[in-house]
């Protein structure tokens, strides 16, 4: 990467080179990644953001700068569905100090929060989890479904 060019996720790259995925039939372009990376000028390596990564640039000399990176999702990502019911969803840190997703009543500033809507007027069976593998006449229309070429079964 050159020193003054912004990195661009691979995924993005792939997307607008219009490179199609293996073993797709018919043939579907890689999609675009879901997050941006975004600079952080004058960064203290000290007191970075959580959201925050390291790149490294090679000089023509074979030394290397280390460069500091804001990691944020996409808009397109964060604003899921369409409905009369909104919830949101940030990440935290536990007592434990690993990060959680969790629900939270409004969007904080500053923090990438994934907003959900979804229609209460249309609601979905739910089917319970069970760790006994017992197999469940499910029906209904899945998206993306294709056969495996060994076997009749469908997959989602």
């Amino acid at each position: 990467m050159a020193a003054d060019t912004p990195p661009v996720p691979t995924l993005d790259n792939l997307h607008n080179q219009g490179v199609t995925m293996p073993d797709t039939d018919p043939p579907q372009v890689y999609p675009e990644s879901a997050y941006t990376l975004t600079e952080i000028k004058d960064a203290d390596p000290e007191n970075l953001p959580q959201n925050a990564i390291t790149l490294y640039d090679k000089n023509d000399n074979g030394t290397v700068t280390p460069k500091y990176y804001l990691v944020n999702l996409k808009d397109s990502v964060t604003n899921i569905g369409q409905g009369d019911t909104i919830k949101y969803f940030e990440w935290s840190q536990n007592t434990e100090g690993k990060l959680e997703l969790k629900e939270v009543s409004a969007p904080t500033e500053g923090k990438s929060t994934i907003t959900v809507k979804y229609d209460t007027s249309n609601l979905q069976n739910r089917y319970p989890n069970s760790s006994d593998n017992s197999s469940k006449n499910i029906s209904g229309t899945f998206l993306n479904k294709y056969t495996n070429g060994s076997s009749s079964d469908q997959k989602g």
